[in-house]
């Protein structure tokens, strides 16, 4: 805590399926990406396949159906963070400047993280 402020983000997609904390001093250029890239990308991969496999196999239908409609409302927000949240950050050049403080920072990252004040 700085001054009574966090300096730990948690990146949080709007349903709370991805939640990545992150330590603001060792923010960089490459964070973002880095996250995209080694988190939410494979999570999203990995939630398709167990649907695609779920809607594959044969068994209890109920149980399935019901695995299948919480994958794919986990998988809607997730690109949706992906695609509306993320990637439009990382077209946009993020400097952070720890003399500018905490709040300011956090702000420059809108509704990727959540909200600490």
């Amino acid at each position: 805590m700085v001054k009574h402020r966090p300096i730990y983000w948690m990146f949080s997609s709007p349903a709370k399926t991805f939640n990545a904390l992150v330590y603001l001093h060792r923010m960089d250029a490459g964070t973002l990406r880095c996250m995209l890239a080694e988190y939410l990308t494979p999570m999203i991969e990995e939630k398709k396949a167990r649907r695609e496999i779920l809607a594959a196999s044969p068994g209890n239908e109920t149980h399935a159906r019901a695995k299948i409609k919480r994958l794919t409302r986990e998988l809607a927000d997730l690109e949706i963070y992906r695609d509306t949240i993320l990637l439009p950050l990382l077209d946009v050049d993020i400097n952070l400047s720890l003399d500018d403080g905490v709040k300011a920072n956090h702000a420059k990252f809108g509704v990727a993280v959540r909200k600490i004040f």
